[in-house]
């Protein structure tokens, strides 16, 4: 028999384990081509004009796809060669040589590679047109995805899959070379030795994730954030990683080793089966669920803070520029101008001009922005009139050596950096802030600290010779219907600009379509991402248990010669596959839910809904994974 009739033998005889190779790496190139294909796609690119950043971004993603496509095929391969050491290790029995049998298991893999590779570039293909409508849908951009090829990225995908396959066939051949046939033939054995449960690092493990959770869900207003906030936070992620390690090793033996000394329980059914199988070899299993159980923690919190951020974006726009439009008042001619253009509108609901005087913040006032940042200076009478005008409370009192700060942009919107800070006016008179209000005065994109003062001191700095700075401020009441004139504007103010440094402009429209653009791509990839982390644990799970149910066949084979029913039968599968699938879940859906809760108080977002979308269809997926490996479980173990 030819190598090539051998090969052509091996894998028709195992089709369906290549199958369950085959499938998850073809999913693999699928994501990865498409993520390279709107890389190269120059359309969406030109048309997210006001980001610029699409490029980078998918680049990002597919280099991290890539090496977790990599990691992830070379479990899968590594899986496949425990199972088939035995029959390799007849191969060479019956003398073929260790050569031989690398080349066989080198084109093996290639072939079923490429096979994958080729079925990935079609559906692919095929699929780019959808994928890129998803992207323009979710990004809000006003164009037509239309079917694009290019040979860029199918060059960029089949060599990058090439060397990862090449990689792993020869990983192979080195491991059969570096194996004796002794160990070839005790490959399949597993140490089968109850592990042993200590109550103390039980609730050891309780506590380290206790602690890690109590750090992270601390307020924003707790001493704890202090100093060295960053360095918290990692120690109390650290903890929860210490304690979902030890959980899993001790709490889950525990439980177990309890379960299996309640009679009543344990000899109920193929109880003894499977309380046995799991706590026999849950030591086996404690490093990969671990990492399955963080790994999901990651896709959930990836997943629930993007889809929060697209969900909340009209709010977050609204709340950082309250105004549609505002622009520094050059000279009549422009000013005229742009007039015409609102009083054609229906929809202006307010307008108010601002003489606020431009100043250095200079190096005491906050470690928040350099010396030289613009601070705008602005009277308590017009900001009386214009606090009214957006809605806001207005009774504020502050004394004539005092000022009052707003939100700065900063993610933490609750936190008051600038109470007590000073600040020297032009002329000489220090004033020192006395109130810190929560909401944006001016739009953060004109990247001017506003400072209400009184309306004395504000006389005083003018008197002083401080330069004062025109600003006109609309708000409209169809902001997102505003991208023709928000250019008319722009192109008003360029064209009248004597220096283009001093222009002040800001569009509501323009930051809420980069807003859209920026976490439309985010959750596009995060969505991606999390399938590929999903299947990828789903992937381990089901290959754990097929190994699993492979070892388990003669014991369910004797209890079905001795009148062990079906029924039975698939009810103590399902109980011993739910048990595993569940460890990674239940720890995931705690650790996330707690991330997000945290994160949500402290950037002072509703993250709940998009949350609790976001788990209702990462568990439908994953209780899918979970039945389709009982029934390959019950099918091997009955066959």
């Amino acid at each position: 028999m030819s190598l090539f009739e051998l090969i052509k033998r091996n894998i028709s005889k195992n089709y369906r384990a290549y199958l369950v190779y085959f499938y998850p790496m073809a999913f693999s190139i699928v994501i990865y081509f498409t993520f390279v294909s709107l890389q190269y796609n120059r359309k969406i690119i030109d048309s997210a004009a006001t980001l610029g950043k699409i490029g980078p971004a998918f680049m990002a993603a597919s280099a991290f796809l890539m090496v977790f496509s990599a990691m992830f095929i070379f479990y899968s391969n590594s899986f496949f060669m425990k199972k088939r050491k035995k029959e390799i290790a007849l191969y060479s029995l019956f003398g073929m040589s260790k050569k031989k049998i690398g080349q066989m298991l080198f084109f093996e893999n290639l072939l079923v590679g490429a096979t994958a590779l080729l079925a990935g570039l079609g559906l692919g293909a095929v699929l780019s047109k959808l994928f890129a409508m998803i992207l323009v849908k979710l990004m809000g951009i006003p164009i037509v995805a239309g079917f694009s090829l290019s040979a860029a990225p199918a060059a960029q995908t089949i060599v990058v899959f090439f060397v990862i396959l090449s990689a792993a066939s020869i990983y192979n051949a080195r491991v059969i070379r570096g194996t004796t046939l002794r160990e070839l033939f005790q490959a399949g054995k597993q140490s089968e030795k109850k592990p042993h449960a200590s109550i103390a690092v039980a609730v050891l493990s309780l506590l380290f994730i206790g602690t890690g959770y109590w750090v992270i869900l601390q307020p924003v207003s707790s001493g704890i954030w202090a100093s060295h906030a960053w360095l918290k936070i990692l120690g109390s992620l650290v903890s929860i990683i210490i304690g979902t390690f030890l959980f899993i090793r001790t709490f889950i033996v525990y439980l177990l080793s309890a379960l299996s000394k309640k009679r009543a329980f344990f000899y109920k059914g193929a109880n003894i089966i499977s309380t046995s199988n799991l706590l026999y070899r849950i030591k086996g299993n404690i490093v990969v669920l671990s990492i399955l159980a963080l790994l999901s923690t990651f896709t959930l919190f990836l997943m629930g803070v993007t889809w929060s951020l697209y969900a909340n974006v009209n709010e977050i726009s609204k709340d950082n520029f309250p105004h549609s439009f505002i622009y520094t008042v050059q000279n009549g001619e422009a000013e005229m101008e742009i007039n015409r253009l609102f009083e054609a509108r229906d929809d202006v609901r307010y307008s108010q001009k601002l003489e606020p005087v431009k100043m250095e913040a200079g190096p005491d006032f906050s470690g928040r922005f350099p010396p030289d940042y613009p601070v705008l200076l602005i009277p308590e009478s017009s900001f009386r009139q214009l606090a009214r005008k957006m809605g806001k409370e207005v009774d504020i009192q502050f004394a004539d050596n005092e000022a009052v700060a707003f939100y700065d942009g900063n993610l933490n919107r609750t936190h008051d950096p600038y109470t007590g800070k000073g600040i020297r006016l032009p002329g000489g008179e220090n004033v020192t802030v006395a109130s810190y209000q929560n909401y944006s005065l001016l739009n953060q994109v004109i990247f001017a600290f506003p400072l209400v003062v009184k309306d004395a001191v504000y006389e005083k700095v003018v008197e002083s010779g401080a330069p004062t700075t025109q600003l006109q401020i609309y708000k409209l009441g169809k902001e997102k219907a505003t991208n023709e004139l928000s250019e008319k504007i722009e192109e008003i103010l360029w064209n009248h600009a004597e220096d283009r440094n001093e222009v002040i402009w800001s569009s509501f429209y323009k930051e809420y379509a980069q807003g859209m653009e920026t976490y439309g791509i985010l959750i596009f990839i995060s969505g991606f991402l999390g399938l590929v982390f999903l299947m990828a644990t789903g992937s381990v799970l089901f290959y754990r248990q097929l190994s699993e149910a492979a070892a388990d066949r003669p014991r369910y084979q004797i209890l079905k010669k001795i009148g062990f029913g079906a029924r039975d039968m698939k009810k103590s599968i399902r109980v011993q596959t739910l048990f595993v699938f569940s460890i990674p879940i239940v720890l995931a859906l705690s650790h996330s839910s707690i991330l997000i809760s945290a994160l949500a108080g402290f950037a002072g977002i509703s993250m709940a809904g998009p949350f609790m979308v976001v788990l209702g269809l990462y568990i439908g997926l994953y209780l899918g994974y979970f039945s389709y490996t009982s029934v390959r479980f019950y099918t091997l173990v009955n066959d």
